[in-house]
């Protein structure tokens, strides 16, 4: 870049002052121009000279009358000459460096309404903004973590309470969780109404066929599996969103199941004369959690069938029969 360039650029970007007829062809003759308007009081020569003798362009660097020059042209008020007076004394390098001088000047390069100290100002505030969201977000990470093991033991023993059937213990410590300001206590209500059901599918015969030889004669045995295809369906009949998680072989989901609304889980084939009784669903409370932390397990039992409706179906099974029997007859 040459010098032409250089100094059009300086004053372009207001680091400088254009002063004159016409751009100094070096920076030497342009600090022997500025120096002699500058004697003769021209406050933005006074500018030039002062950066020129901070800087050591067209003279020998000198601070002393770098601050010299600069406090002449700041009787002016001159946004640029507090800027740059709050960059002398800042500089921890040289022995101008003054924290509580740089402060006055910077502020009052703000007040003048230098573009580089607003700017500065802003940066600082959003720096200042960032820290503090930080802070109060790991303030309350603290709180929350803490709360959560706090937390953990009653949830722990509200789910062995449950599965024990002991109403009384689930109350008082339901009660103990709502003095420790727990924001769950009514989701665990709407969540103890979850209605469940095994749905049964597709029966499955899986024949297997073993080769034996009796008398001489190769004979075949089979053995027959049954199997069925089951589905875990979960009904939310509360008036309130559920968030639920499941732990099953493919992983953890998670399901919310809204009000009125249901989920159908896929069981996969069992025998059906293994048929659960129950299935376990956790309960979300926190807003992290894990397989062990964050969730309240509770063991939900799944309605057998009732006799009546063994009976009924006993009574339509055999009137059936007896139809198909007489029409064969």
């Amino acid at each position: 870049m040459s010098f032409q360039q250089e100094i059009d650029q300086a004053i372009k970007s207001k680091k400088l002052y254009f002063v004159g007829k016409c751009l100094p062809v070096d920076w030497y003759s342009g600090f022997q121009e500025w120096l002699a308007l500058a004697e003769s009081g021209n406050t933005m020569a006074q500018f030039n000279v002062g950066r020129c003798y901070a800087r050591g362009d067209g003279t020998d660097k000198d601070l002393i009358l770098a601050e010299k020059w600069y406090l002449a042209a700041a009787t002016t008020n001159d946004a640029r000459v507090w800027y740059n007076l709050f960059l002398l004394y800042e500089n921890k390098e040289n022995k101008f460096f003054d924290a509580d001088k740089s402060s006055v000047y910077f502020n009052k390069a703000v007040a003048a309404g230098d573009s580089r100290a607003i700017e500065a100002v802003a940066k600082a505030k959003i720096a200042a903004d960032l820290e503090k969201i930080k802070v109060e977000k790991d303030t309350n990470a603290t709180k929350q973590k803490q709360h959560d093991n706090e937390m953990r033991p009653i949830a722990e023993a509200i789910s062995n309470a449950v599965f024990k059937c002991d109403e009384k213990t689930i109350a008082d410590l339901l009660q103990k969780a709502k003095l420790m300001d727990a924001d769950w206590t009514n989701a665990f209500q709407n969540y103890r109404k979850l209605e469940i059901k095994f749905v049964k599918g597709k029966v499955n015969h899986d024949d297997q066929y073993s080769e034996y030889m009796q008398e001489g004669n190769t004979r075949f045995s089979r053995n027959r599996t049954t199997t069925s295809h089951y589905s875990l369906v979960i009904f939310n009949p509360s008036s309130e969103p559920i968030n639920i998680q499941r732990y099953i072989p493919r992983g953890l989901p998670r399901y919310e199941i809204p009000s009125g609304g249901r989920i159908t889980e896929d069981m996969g084939r069992h025998d059906p004369k293994l048929r659960p009784d129950s299935a376990v669903i956790n309960m979300i409370y926190t807003k992290k959690y894990d397989r062990h932390n964050g969730t309240l397990s509770i063991k939900h039992p799944i309605p057998k069938l009732s006799s009546v409706w063994l009976v009924s179906t006993l009574i339509v099974v055999i009137c059936f029969t007896a139809i198909l029997y007489s029409l064969l007859k």
